[in-house]
């Protein structure tokens, strides 16, 4: 005969039970498959926050802080600075808790992402919400090969998500393989192995690079250099089935994507230098948040045809769009690489 169990036994299952919650990848693992495509060592996390540009921010106020005590000035420079050195430790414990455990999965509803060591959140992305897309490496990264993707929706631009400091980013930072597998979350019928040479020129592409290799995007001519004298060789834009990509930045590295079924406007711009120059610079409008879908320079002629690629782009995958509905393909649209 079997008796009750014991105080003993009851307390052990309760903490066996909670533990397993602890270490859960997600708050409800019934809504997601249970591996996270990414994976995101402590090393990593710590190495990608300390080598940010609050640290570099923080290194000089310590040199100010140096200088100043050495020249006299004590009193009001130790009250003024002091206290946010201090105060510094805390962010970056905020940041290193709220970042551990992150998860990123696909889900029958969108892409799960949840995060968080002391306090747990998560967020169940739908495709369709998914406005703008960036891969960007900042410069500190570089020779790690981290990268972070950062995501306009819809929710965040309306107000109505509950955690708008964290929503915006899918990847915290991750290598170049971590990219691709979210990528192909993010965009239900971009599959990264037909596009891998796409994505990956324009996340380390560009002509001065690559020089005698042939690039997929259509670049910024030479004369931009006196607008953009460091990474007008690194600017361009591609179109690529739905998905339009827009490549700049050398301090930090950006890779823009834009399902153009959510793209809700296209701008040309041109003021008296870009004109005298035969230039433009050309925005593609979605919604609001830390995404900005923009070119600042760009030819003239070939604004032209980016304005009538995009715009009958937009309509056609628009029409064609089933990103809502994951188990359908994604009707077949042309490419757009490098001008002919």
């Amino acid at each position: 005969m079997i008796g009750p169990p014991t105080p003993h036994s009851a307390f052990g299952d309760f903490a066996t039970a909670r533990y397993h919650d602890f270490v859960a990848p997600e708050l409800d693992p019934d809504a997601a498959p249970p591996e996270s495509v990414v994976r995101i060592p402590l090393g990593r996390l710590i190495g990608s926050i300390v080598l940010s540009g609050f640290t570099v921010f923080l290194l000089l106020a310590a040199i100010g802080l140096i200088v100043s005590v050495t020249a006299g000035s004590r009193g009001w420079v130790l009250v003024a600075v002091l206290p946010g050195l201090i105060g510094s430790v805390g962010y970056y414990f905020s940041r290193i808790t709220k970042m551990l455990r992150f998860s990123v999965a696909g889900t029958p509803d969108g892409v799960r992402v949840g995060y968080g060591l002391l306090s747990t959140s998560s967020q169940t992305l739908p495709p369709g919400r998914i406005h703008a897309i960036k891969v960007s490496q900042p410069i500190l990264w570089r020779r790690f090969g981290w990268w972070q993707i950062s995501i306009n929706t819809a929710g965040q631009a309306s107000g109505r998500s509950s955690t708008p400091a964290t929503s915006s980013t899918i990847l915290p930072v991750g290598t170049l393989i971590d990219v691709e597998k979210v990528l192909e979350l993010a965009l239900p019928g971009f599959e990264t192995d037909s596009h891998r040479a796409l994505v990956e020129n324009g996340m380390l592409g560009g002509r001065r690079r690559d020089a005698g290799v042939a690039d997929c995007y259509s670049n910024a001519p030479a004369r931009a250099v006196w607008l953009r004298p460091f990474s007008w060789w690194r600017t361009g834009w591609a179109v690529s089935g739905q998905v339009a990509l827009i490549r700049r930045g050398v301090l930090s590295r950006d890779l823009i994507l834009v399902p153009l079924a959510r793209m809700q406007g296209v701008r040309i711009n041109q003021g008296p230098v870009r004109r005298r120059l035969r230039l433009a610079s050309a925005d593609l409008h979605t919604v609001a948040g830390p995404v900005a879908a923009s070119l600042s320079v760009i030819d003239v002629d070939e604004a032209l045809v980016l304005f009538e690629w995009m715009s009958t782009g937009a309509v056609r995958s628009a029409l064609a769009d089933t990103s809502h509905q994951w188990s359908r393909a994604e009707a077949p649209a042309p490419t757009k690489g490098a001008t002919e």
